[in-house]
């Protein structure tokens, strides 16, 4: 009977306030400031799972104007996280309801009288227990379930303006979530040259970090930079800031790794959180490995691709000077343009040689670009012929190149040819003919310039060190070049010694090949000198794209010491690249003040067993006072047995310092001027024909009667025992044995030119091989020709001339030609001939004349009178009548010629 009683008492409060709530739905809302239901606490949190329990109460704010009577709601809960198993109506306690159906209970709350509920007044508590042992989270919402609404608040049936809040039930602690950190990209030189590395430089890394679970890290973690190969490195970077969620973040690793060795195949391996800082989802993930190729950066000076430096190729000193020009050489591109030969001439305007020089040096320098044949060898299919001079051979190449990627990374260089023996003060010409097989593009060439070294006494006394080699530099950021890379250095040697006092003139000459941006894109540096913006179009040589500037440096010689030029691309303020140039050729030139020649002469002999006095002479003192020179010799050739004065110099003393050295201090206290004997040196043998030993002047001190220093230079010889046996002359000929007259008339190719040759050989060098052509030049002049060395040493060698028949009186004879064998020590063989036969061009019948006879013969040998002339002597017309061009045949048409060429008759020249 109770619970029929309950049932009947529940049953009827559910019709009551479905009636009333039917009613509040009906009635339209008061205009109020509303009304706001909530939960609290929210979130409400359960601690420690099942059975577990937490109260969470339904609060009400209801402003002056919004008075409450009656409320009813559902609330939602996740029943497989909580269920709410209790209640207990708080404020309003009659007339209440609960049903708890499922995944959610309905509540219904009425009393007699509105008021107003201020401030989070309590109308229920409610009972949440956890119903799940893991971590949950379960929404409280305020819902309606049903017509009429079951969600309503209301004073005497009038609904109030509500808002209702939901609410949060957690269940346990949340799983803590872990990141996943890993490694998507490696970049190496990502703000220059991206993706390559390069030798003997620093190298930036780039690694890109991914968190890849959505999870931010706020812990600071290293990223480590771990490269292996020839060379390892390993470095850790520490990243301070976490990293957010879900995003990816650039490490850098700068300026650290700098391998040494190229071309080379390195690894570099990157891995986050290295040194396990961070708990992650997934550590296995973590590494990322590239390979990376290391390669020189060719646009770097040499000094950081393990190059060599512009270094010194010769030394000059003495009373010489060095000239250069580029003549009419002009660029010639290769691109689409298949050349094959190019021209080039100097004039004698564009190298003045003064009359009676020597020429020391003659280079021909050729420069080249974007070299593209497959082997790199573009000079292997050239053919370079100077003046006479067939097919010269190379005599250095030097080169450079980008050396990585495929993009511009072309040969460039400079070629030497040594054309000493072939130059010619009025006038050279080169032709250089190009048989490289590539295609559709040839090598470009910058254009050539054409350098002599001379001698003679009219110049003053200097010294002279040409430095060559070949050096691409090019600043730019974007090929990872600074301008401090971009350098060439320039050392010179022998190290200049001579005192500022004694030098007049220094001056620096820089060749350099594409060079023209000037401005601040290029510099040269020089002792404590700076020059800025010195190659430009100003410093063009012609139509060639070579650059050639000279530059007083005289300021900046301070005097003895180790000097070397730098040659610079440098990037401007603002800019972001400098000039992009070929060094190659650096020439300092130190003009001596008139000094005084401190020297021994030259060609000192001296008989084994004997004795012999060699002067230390002053040439060109003025006021001579005195001074200590030191003299240096191999005592086991000669050794000095004494010194003894000069005529206008006194020896004060003197001393054997070490065997093989003297020091010797003399002086005339009147003062003297001109060419002084400062010292005689006597010497006798140590050792055996036909050993020398260098004579080498040092000077301590050289004044004046003023007590003044006086500049000096020094000139070095030798002295020799000498040796008696003359050279051996051998195989004397000449080919071709016989030739024609050369009368000026033209000659077939051949006929009118012998090669002489003899084989000469000496025990210690031959100084001169000469022939005695009067025979068949005439004289005077001719009973002395030089004959060259054309193949072999000063010890063994051919010597050779070229030579024709001009002398009337020489023609119709053979001749045996005088040869006079010289060595250094003077010994001559004069014992051998080269046999010349020299024919009359046109004389048939050989009685050293051309007539009507000749031509008389050659008309009876056309009708088979006679034997068939000798083609040598009888073709006098060629084709065409052509007299150059033989055609072997003997005819009519030479008959003509000869019969009209009778000097009786004079209708042509004597053929």
């Amino acid at each position: 009977m109770k619970n029929e009683k309950m049932k009947n008492d529940r049953n009827g409060k559910i019709a009551l306030f479905g009636i009333l709530a039917l009613f509040v739905a009906l009635t339209v809302p008061s205009v109020s400031a509303g009304v706001d239901l909530y939960f609290s606490p929210d979130p409400a949190q359960i601690p420690g799972g099942p059975p577990n329990t937490v109260t969470v109460q339904v609060l009400i704010d209801s402003a002056a104007g919004d008075t409450v009577d009656a409320w009813g709601t559902w609330i939602k809960f996740d029943p497989t996280c909580v269920n709410i198993t209790g209640y207990s109506y708080q404020t309003i306690t009659s007339n209440t309801l609960w049903i708890h159906s499922g995944d959610r209970i309905k509540l219904w709350n009425y009393q007699t009288g509105c008021q107003q509920f201020p401030n989070g007044t309590a109308l229920l508590n409610l009972t949440v227990q956890c119903e799940n042992p893991a971590y949950c989270v379960s929404p409280l919402e305020f819902i309606d379930n049903g017509v009429p609404p079951d969600k309503f608040v209301a004073c005497i049936m009038t609904g109030r303006t509500a808002t209702w809040h939901n609410g949060t039930v957690i269940q346990g602690e949340p799983p803590v979530e872990e990141p996943d950190l890993n490694v998507t990209s490696i970049t190496t030189n990502p703000l220059g040259a991206s993706g390559y590395a390069f030798a003997n430089e620093w190298n930036n890394i780039k690694a890109e970090i991914l968190e890849g679970n959505g999870t931010t890290v706020t812990d600071p973690f290293y990223v480590r930079f771990d490269v292996t190969g020839p060379e390892s490195f390993t470095r850790d970077v520490l990243v301070d800031d976490g990293i957010i969620g879900g995003t990816t973040k650039e490490v850098w690793c700068n300026d650290s790794w700098t391998p040494t060795q190229a071309p080379q195949l390195y690894h570099i391996n990157v891995t986050v959180d290295s040194q396990g800082d961070i708990t992650e989802i997934d550590e296995g993930n973590n590494s990322l490995d590239k390979p990376q190729m290391v390669n020189y950066n060719g646009y770097k000076g040499k000094r950081f691709t393990n190059g060599d430096d512009i270094e010194t190729w010769q030394f000059h000193e003495g009373h010489v000077n060095l000239i250069y020009s580029a003549g009419d050489s002009k660029h010639q591109g290769g691109y689409n343009n298949l050349w094959t030969t190019y021209r080039a001439n100097w004039t004698a305007g564009n190298l003045t040689i003064p009359d009676g020089a020597t020429i020391e040096k003659a280079s021909l320098n050729v420069y080249y670009t974007f070299e593209r044949t497959p082997s790199s060898n573009v000079t292997d299919y050239w053919t370079l012929d100077f003046n006479t001079c067939l097919d010269v051979p190379i005599d250095q190449h030097y080169t450079d190149r980008k050396g990585y990627s495929t993009s511009y990374d072309y040969p460039s260089g400079m070629v030497r040819y040594n054309v000493t023996s072939c130059f010619d003060a009025s006038g050279n010409q080169v032709v250089l003919d190009n048989a490289e097989p590539t295609t559709p593009h040839h090598a470009s060439l910058s254009g050539m310039v054409l350098m002599v070294v001379y001698e003679n006494e009219t110049e003053p006394y200097r010294e002279i060190w040409i430095n060559e080699g070949f050096d691409v530099i090019s600043a730019r950021d974007a090929y990872s070049v600074n301008s401090t890379e971009a350098m060439a250095y320039v050392p010179f040697t022998p190290a200049p010694d001579n005192p500022i006092s004694q030098v007049e003139k220094a001056t620096l000459i820089t060749v350099m090949q594409d060079a023209f941006d000037g401005d601040d894109s290029n510099r040269l540096y020089f002792g404590n000198g700076e020059w800025h913006g010195i190659w430009n179009n100003a410093a063009k040589m012609g139509a060639t794209t070579i650059a050639a500037n000279e530059t007083d440096v005289k300021d900046y010689y301070i005097g003895p010491g180790n000097y070397e030029a730098c040659l610079q691309s440098h990037i401007p303020a603002g800019s972001d690249r400098g000039d992009g140039m070929g060094a190659s050729k650096v020439i300092l030139m130190l003009e001596k003040s008139a000094e005084v020649n401190v020297k021994v002469p030259c060609n000192n002999v001296i008989l084994e067993g004997g004795q012999q006095t060699v002067p230390i002479i002053l040439e060109g003192i003025d006021d001579y006072g005195a001074g200590t020179i030191n003299l240096f010799y191999d005592v086991g050739v000669v050794d000095v047995i004494g010194v003894t004065d000069g005529p206008q110099s006194t020896v004060a003393a003197w001393n054997k310092m070490t065997p093989g050295h003297i020091k010797v201090s003399a002086q005339n206290v009147d003062g003297v001027s001109g060419d002084i004997t400062f010292a005689n040196v006597e010497f006798e043998t140590k050792g055996t024909a036909p050993a020398c030993s260098d004579l080498n002047l040092t000077v301590d001190t050289l004044y004046d009667t003023g007590y003044n220093d006086l500049p000096y230079i020094t000139s070095n010889c030798s002295i020799c025992i000498l040796e008696t046996n003359e050279p051996v002359v051998t195989y004397p000929n000449a080919d071709p044995q016989t030739i024609l007259n050369d009368n000026g008339r033209g000659r077939c190719s051949g006929t009118n030119l012998s090669q002489l040759n003899v084989t000469v050989a000496d025990d210690t060098c031959v100084q001169n091989v000469t022939i005695d052509l009067t025979a068949i030049f005439g004289g005077p002049g001719n009973y002395s020709v030089p004959m060259s060395l054309i193949k072999g040493t000063n010890l063994t060698g051919t010597w050779s001339i070229v030579v024709n028949a001009p002398y009337e009186p020489g023609v119709d004879l053979t001749h045996c030609l005088p040869v006079n064998a010289t060595d250094k020590f003077g010994n001559s063989n004069t014992a051998q001939c080269v046999t010349l036969t020299v024919l009359r061009r046109g004389d048939v019948v050989r009685n050293n004349l051309v007539n009507i006879v000749d031509a008389y013969y050659i008309a009876r040998y056309t009708v088979g009178l006679e034997a068939q002339p000798d083609p040598f002597v009888a073709d006098v017309v060629g084709l065409n009548g052509a007299p150059d061009i033989c055609n072997g045949v003997v005819d009519m048409a030479d008959a003509l010629y000869i019969a009209r060429a009778d000097p009786l008759i004079g209708l042509e020249p004597q053929p």
